[in-house]
Parts: structure tokens; sequence; C-alpha cells
């Protein structure tokens, strides 16, 4: 299974798409101080040039199957919404770490509750991982729900590193495995 050949959820609302170049400048449009403060990697502001180059790792990286990335779109209008990554963790090839994100005017409408459960399943198969970890600062409650809707528990806390902001900052994990996913 290939990244180009994979066929990718879809729901009534939204479509899940690999990300493209081309989605450097909706990206730059809607990464925003209010959605990159609870991302660990993405700066607050980021310009079109930049967000292509995070784009062509991510597509390198979902090509060499060390992560799977796509972007959300809207079908009603073909709006690119935002994006679902699940990343292999370095070290641990059966774990993967999952991130999202959907732009301000758009949180709130559950479109991450829509699609992300097709979006774990996929991953977990084209990523051939068995467990799968999130983690959210400590006061990003839309989050825990998310997670906790997924099905993920709690697992721990812990100091990460945060490059976007250069310090460390408190995260709560969660976690699931694939046979408590799948069930």
């Amino acid at each position: 299974m290939t990244a180009s050949n994979t066929a990718l959820p879809k729901t009534e609302r939204l479509e899940l798409r690999l990300l493209h170049p081309d989605d450097a400048t909706e990206v730059s449009k809607i990464m925003t101080p209010s959605v990159s403060k609870w991302l660990s990697s993405w700066p607050e502001y980021i310009s079109e040039q930049d967000a292509r180059r995070k784009i062509a790792k991510y597509q390198k990286n979902t090509e060499d199957k060390k992560a799977l990335t796509v972007a959300i779109y809207r079908q009603e209008d073909n709006l690119f919404i935002g994006s679902l990554s699940v990343g292999v963790k370095p070290n641990s090839p059966s774990v993967g770490i999952i991130g999202y994100w959907v732009g301000e005017e758009y949180q709130g409408k559950g479109y991450l509750g829509e699609i992300l459960n097709d979006f774990v399943n996929l991953a977990f198969t084209y990523l051939g991982i068995t467990t799968l970890e999130a983690g959210a600062q400590i006061e990003n409650h839309a989050s825990f729900a998310i997670m906790k809707k997924m099905g993920m528990k709690p697992i721990g806390k812990k100091s990460i590193y945060v490059s976007s902001r250069d310090r460390d900052e408190e995260v709560l994990f969660y976690g699931m495995t694939r046979s408590k996913h799948c069930t």
C-alpha cells in the first residue's frame, strides 16, 4: 500500500486528501496564534513558502511510511479546513503519535469527531502501528474531549520541548491500542 493509491476516508461533509503543496496558501491563512498555541511544531504565523517546505516534509514522511498526514476538506465548498497526522514514534515503530488541527472558524462544528475514527483506522493499517498516543497541554480541554471520543485513556504527564515556542511545556498524554479502537 502506498500513499498515492490509498483510499482516503470521506463523510457527508468532509473529505481527506493527501497534503499537497497547493494547500500551503490556505495553511498560511488559517494558522493563527489561537490555533498554533496548542501545537508543538507550528509557529503563530507561517508564510506560504514555509508552509510549502513543511508540507514537502510531511509528503516525504508519508511516502516513506514514517507518517500519514492528510488535509481535511469541507465538501460543500471544497475548502481546506485543517489537517490530521500520525507519525511513527522514533525508536518505537509500533507506536504512532497523532496530531490534529482545524482553523478557528471551523472549530466547534464536530468536524474532527466526524472524520477522526476513520482516519485512525487507516493510520493503524497504513503505518502498521499497534498503539496510538496523543498529547496536549493541560489547558487544552477540547483536545482531551477528542481523545476521549476516540476511546483513548490517560497514560501520564511529561514535560516536552515545544520547538515553535522554544520551551518545555507540561503535556498530558492519552493512548489506545489498535485492538481497543477497532472493537
